[in-house]
């Protein structure tokens, strides 16, 4: 499917997609669809709509007696700009070009509040999170670990920390520093608050002060055995691989880029294999070393594996603890102290990653 000049004059149904909801930019996608298919002579037809998540849709089309399917996906101005650059600019700069998102267009709103974006439909080939095929977590594995390796020391890592982020030792320093600081408001008396709340603001004061104590240690770890500094996914769960299976091989894809920014491998390594059964975690990150092209990282012990994919976690929940407790002392909103209670939670039972 090849994106040409002269858009299709006529797809039936495209007028009804979403007209019930009317989300902003609807117009505007209507045309980048248009603009997607218009490779193609004659009438087309929206076949129907399936709502994946929020604002991410799968849409089904007939065009020359066969069907052809596409997502397409609402997202921030910036977190779209991110996936276009990865898209098309930083992946096939290291020959990685057919192994990222497969984007074919993106059209902004008209008020630049929100940008669609459409991108040929992968399947349902998810990597599993419950006991995935052992030979397609290889081929995910050999990916992340060239995608690692190629980028480690490129030159265009000053790009991609200015259009994506920063994951890496600053991330944790000032995820922890600006955590103090919002919870440091939760309390009396700037706020009143029922004891349970108060409670757990205590408690989540209380782990983010024993983090920032802990600073120093952790920071060392990084600098000395976090590996090489590179370009990450940054939300490297396992169901954003998508598996290819052709005649001769199997082959993966990543998907959903909004978080890529550069950082240090064992933030990548972390998310993923916390989501993988425990008794594949050492296997699977064998696979990571052992990969054709690979970092060169020389292994850290099983503890010190341990705690660097430990202060991963806790600088990823730090910083989303960040956001609900400014709203919780601004508003003192439900919800906000619900997203705290949450975040106590999941700092409350993190367990070593990697089995003893």
């Amino acid at each position: 499917m090849s994106l040409l000049a002269e858009p299709l004059t006529v797809i039936e149904g495209l007028d009804e997609f979403l007209s019930d909801r009317q989300p902003p930019g609807i117009p505007e996608l209507r045309q980048g669809l248009r603009e997607v298919l218009g490779w193609h002579e004659g009438l087309g037809h929206l076949i129907r709509q399936e709502p994946l998540r929020a604002d991410v849709y799968r849409l089904y089309f007939a065009l020359d007696d066969q069907t052809y399917s596409l997502i397409v996906k609402r997202l921030r101005p910036d977190l779209a700009q991110r996936n276009q650059w990865v898209a098309q600019h930083w992946l096939p700069a290291v020959g990685l070009g057919e192994s990222g998102p497969p984007l074919l267009n993106s059209v902004a709103e008209r008020h630049g509040e929100s940008v669609w974006q459409i991108y040929t439909d992968l399947g349902e080939g998810v990597l599993a999170e419950n006991d995935p095929p052992l030979e397609q977590v290889k081929v995910v594995m050999e990916l992340i670990a060239c995608l690692h390796a190629r980028f480690a020391g490129h030159a265009w890592l000053g790009e991609c920390r200015v259009y994506g982020g920063d994951l890496g030792v600053h991330f944790f320093v000032v995820s922890v520093r600006d955590a103090l600081n919002s919870l440091e408001r939760l309390r009396p008396p700037r706020l009143d608050l029922s004891a349970e709340r108060l409670a757990l603001c205590q408690r989540l004061l209380q782990k983010i002060h024993c983090l920032h104590d802990q600073q120093s240690q952790r920071v060392e770890l990084m600098q000395k055995w976090g590996g090489p500094e590179t370009l990450l996914h940054g939300n490297l769960k396992p169901r954003k691989a998508r598996i290819i299976s052709t005649a001769d091989e199997l082959r993966a894809r990543l998907i959903g880029w909004e978080q890529a920014a550069v950082g240090l491998v064992v933030y990548d390594l972390a998310t993923f294999l916390s989501h993988l059964p425990l008794q594949q975690r050492l296997w699977t990150l064998g696979l990571y070393h052992q990969a054709p092209e690979t970092p060169r990282w020389p292994m850290p012990s099983l503890a010190q594996l341990n705690l660097l994919f430990d202060t991963a976690a806790r600088a990823r929940l730090a910083n989303r603890l960040i956001w609900p407790a400014i709203a919780a002392w601004e508003s003192q909103a439900d919800w906000a102290f619900d997203q705290l209670a949450q975040i106590d939670h999941e700092l409350t039972i993190l367990k070593p990653l990697l089995p003893p």
